[in-house]
């Protein structure tokens, strides 16, 4: 049956349409002339609102080719969903992890149900500008999407302008084109006391800069921390000075961010007043970590000046790197931008996630401190060229040659060395129960991300069902994502095999068909004594007269 059908016959109907956006829709209904290509005409609302309009100020801010395209893009809803990868998942049934295969656009919007304002922590390392064409992000630009977003009004000088940013993520216009949809999505994913860190080189760092303002605010810009990658080296070609250093943009969702004050160990050559001596016999001093520069620092003793000493931090952000597994992130440099912003039980996201990172990061943490903290990471599946190491590694271990392999065997091997670390320390001799650490969640529910289903007209005007092939859990997972009630790393209870589920005080049904008259009056009973709600698969379902039966008890999703 199609949305239509269920609606007329008066069952509630839920899907992603229905997080709309309640302010456009009152202006594009009561004030029209405010909205422009899908942008607020701020001179038409100031007029509107009786403000005054200074038609010689030009304004300050970043423009470029294909905003309008791309913030329509941000709004444009998924034609994707989630399928449960169990082969490559780990601890499926217990894990709080997700990884999730696919196009970010996408999957960012299917987080959205559920994690709007929920995220702590972003931390991305997007495809940079470069001189290349190869850039695996699909996003989608014809004159057919152009009439989808309701943009379809161009003059043909700029949709050959906006066509090229689409193709070609080599100019600025086209890799701002690309970030903005995204930037926004990441915001809407922060919680009001969340934070997003942003790497980024030379190329696009001031345009990135204004992007940002634009969209977190200039007000909420905390810093642009700056991190050498290398040590010596000769100028590269068209270098004047040899490059040995990148660029974080720091930017936090609203002034109620806070920072947690780390210590560091600060090593030296010889005692001091009040140095401390590890088990190797070196003398050290904890700092806060923030204080700490390369150079000299002075010492007091009783509150006076005592002496200058050369110190050097212990924690080197340039030269770490991880031996089996291609990566531009060090992990001890993305550990430490997680540790100052997260409590033990945030949640972690990084949408570009390469080799896995910041997933390996957040379980150090969690090892180090014993806290829960929960990663989302989310890469497309982009194929990695013969020539690569990375490829060599996923033939001899029998995975896909492309990116996201690198990541979850990533995940899995780094996750299985701390479980044994832990192990290790708590079995030692002497160690009171008290003090041994539990083992942090090592495991991770991958999800593949598939077209959805969708109806299609033939040439005789009828109406074309999709074949569904996808798996009942995946069918459920996909309601719980779209519904966005209970959390999606919760492993549903099965009540009847491949047809109801319980998460929570929650029920969902696929194949509805299939179940009993019985069996939906138990299920609405029970969701009614425990304030729940019941909600059945749309694309599954049939407008029998037992499901007509209970249409004031359930909702359909599509």
């Amino acid at each position: 049956m199609t949305k239509d059908d269920f609606i007329k016959a008066g069952f509630s109907v839920v899907d992603s349409d229905n997080n709309e956006n309640k302010l456009l829709k009152f202006l594009k209904e009561n004030y029209p002339s405010v909205i422009k290509d899908n942008e607020i005409n701020l001179q038409e609302l100031k007029a509107i609102l009786g403000l005054p309009v200074d038609e010689k100020v030009n304004g300050y801010g970043l423009n470029f080719v294909g905003r309008n395209v791309a913030r329509a893009k941000y709004a444009q809803k998924t034609d994707k969903e989630l399928r449960l990868n169990t082969k490559m998942s780990k601890n499926i049934d217990t894990t709080q992890n997700l990884v999730i295969k696919g196009d970010n656009l996408d999957v960012l919007k299917i987080l959205k149900n559920y994690y709007s304002g929920k995220i702590k922590c972003i931390y991305i390392d997007p495809p940079y500008n470069t001189d290349s064409d190869e850039f695996v992000y699909p996003d989608k630009f014809d004159k057919e999407e152009l009439e989808v977003l309701g943009l379809a009004n161009l003059s043909d000088e700029d949709y050959e302008r906006m066509d090229f940013s689409f193709r070609t993520k080599k100019s600025h216009n086209g890799w701002l084109s690309f970030m903005y949809p995204r930037l926004l999505l990441a915001r809407d994913l922060l919680r009001d006391d969340g934070v997003i860190f942003i790497s980024i080189d030379d190329n696009e760092q001031a345009n990135l800069k204004l992007l940002c303002d634009d969209v977190f605010g200039e007000e909420n810009f905390r810093n642009i921390i700056i991190w050498a990658y290398r040590t010596g080296g000769a100028p590269q070609k068209n270098e004047v000075f040899a490059k040995k250093h990148d660029y974080i943009l720091f930017y936090s969702k609203s002034l109620s961010y806070t920072f947690n004050h780390l210590k560091e160990k600060i090593y030296y050559k010889k005692d001091f007043f009040g140095a401390k001596k590890d088990e190797d016999g070196n003398f050290y001093a904890e700092v806060n970590l923030r204080d700490v520069i390369e150079g000299e620092i002075e010492l007091l003793k009783d509150g006076i000046f005592y002496k200058k000493i050369s110190v050097k931090p212990v924690l080197n952000l340039s030269s770490e790197r991880v031996k089996d597994f291609p990566s531009q992130k060090p992990l001890g440099l993305i550990k430490f931008l997680i540790e100052i912003v997260s409590n033990k039980d945030d949640i972690i996201l990084d949408f570009f996630a390469g080799s896995g990172t910041t997933g390996h990061a957040v379980m150090e943490l969690n090892k180090e401190d014993g806290g829960n903290r929960k990663f989302i990471l989310v890469q497309i599946d982009e194929p990695i060229k013969e020539d690569k190491p990375a490829y060599q590694f996923c033939i001899e271990n029998n995975l896909p040659p492309v990116i996201s392999s690198i990541t979850i065997e990533r995940l899995r091997r780094a996750g299985e060395k701390i479980k044994k670390e832990v192990e290790e320390e708590n079995s030692k001799a002497g160690m009171f129960e008290e003090n041994k650490k539990p083992v942090p969640d090592i495991g991770f529910k991958v999800f593949d991300t598939v077209d959805a289903p969708k109806l299609n007209v033939d040439e005789k005007g009828q109406i074309q069902f999709p074949e569904i092939n996808i798996d009942p859990i995946s069918r459920i997972y996909n309601m719980i994502f779209t519904v966005g009630l209970d959390e999606p790393t919760q492993a549903p209870e099965e009540l009847v095999k491949d047809c109801i589920y319980k998460v929570g005080n929650n029920y969902y049904i696929t194949n509805s068909d299939k179940i009993s008259k019985d069996d939906f009056t138990k299920v609405i009973d029970n969701a009614s004594k425990s304030s729940g709600k019941v909600f059945i698969d749309g694309w599954t379902a049939s407008l029998n007269a037992t499901l007509q039966h209970f249409k004031e008890d359930v909702k359909i999703v599509f």
